[in-house]
């Protein structure tokens, strides 16, 4: 099935499609742990490079692109705090950028100690998604390879990348809003409800979270499981506008 027939149906609501994402990703998350082994194991292993450092980059690919519609979609639930008056800046203490690694990063045997963070800005195509496993959403049946995929203009140039920690660091990233989407789907809302800059801005932000997501389906996912992810788009397209609302100040203590 393509997800080109994928559409909401009046049954589904935004909660469900957002429960079912969370499967989604648990289970992605699992079979990368089968495949790679957990941040720790991943560390203690040592060098991953190659094909094997490929397929790694694709599945994280996938989840990644599985968690920002869930957060998108789970944001835009909250209803819009709030007007705040403006608080002047505080000056904030800049983050050390000399020192060892385990100063600068945290423990290399601690994955819970490591300072990572989710990003939700939606990066451009990398060149190692070219010529892999590729999913278009409105035309594409899962775990298909597309012969004809664009080529990068320059060869591949990773192939000698072998350091375990960013990918440890990214899929780490991943867990923790796996383990507590609600809190990350809370700031999201925060910070699109909230938003310091110009609208339009904030307008491209949102819509290119929205996009069509290029899907590598290197755990072998069916498209029953997918389906939900193709559900979650067009829901979160038409909450898109709930963040434009002008928040409202807030209520007078009559007492």
């Amino acid at each position: 099935m393509s997800f080109a027939a994928a559409s909401s149906t009046p049954e589904q609501s935004p909660d469900a499609v957002v429960a079912g994402m969370l499967s989604v990703l648990r289970a992605l998350a699992a079979a990368f742990v089968a495949a790679f082994g957990d941040p720790a194991a991943m560390i203690k292993g040592g060098a991953i490079w190659g094909k094997t450092r490929e397929r790694a980059l694709r599945w994280l690919h996938d989840m990644e692109c599985v968690v920002r519609r869930l957060l998108l979609l789970k944001a835009a639930l909250y209803p819009a705090p709030h007007l705040r008056s403006v608080r002047p800046s505080k000056s904030r203490k800049l983050r050390l950028r000399e020192g060892d690694a385990e100063k600068l990063f945290g423990p290399s045997n601690d994955p819970a100690l490591w300072r990572v963070t989710f990003r939700m800005p939606v990066p451009a195509e990398p060149s190692w998604m070219f010529g892999g496993f590729r999913a278009h959403e409105d035309q594409y049946d899962l775990g298909h390879r597309v012969e004809d995929s664009a080529k990068p203009e320059r060869p591949y140039t990773l192939i000698w990348v072998d350091d375990p920690r960013p990918l440890a660091e990214r899929f780490e990233a991943l867990r923790r809003v796996i383990e507590d989407h609600e809190h990350y789907a809370a700031r999201l809302a925060q910070r699109l409800y909230g938003w310091r800059g110009r609208d339009e801005r904030r307008q491209l932000f949102l819509y290119a979270l929205c996009a069509e997501a290029q899907i590598c389906n290197e755990a072998g996912l069916s498209d029953a499981e997918w389906q939900i992810f193709a559900d979650a788009r067009p829901m979160a397209r038409a909450l898109i506008p709930a963040f434009a609302i002008p928040l409202s100040p807030p209520p007078r203590d009559s007492s």
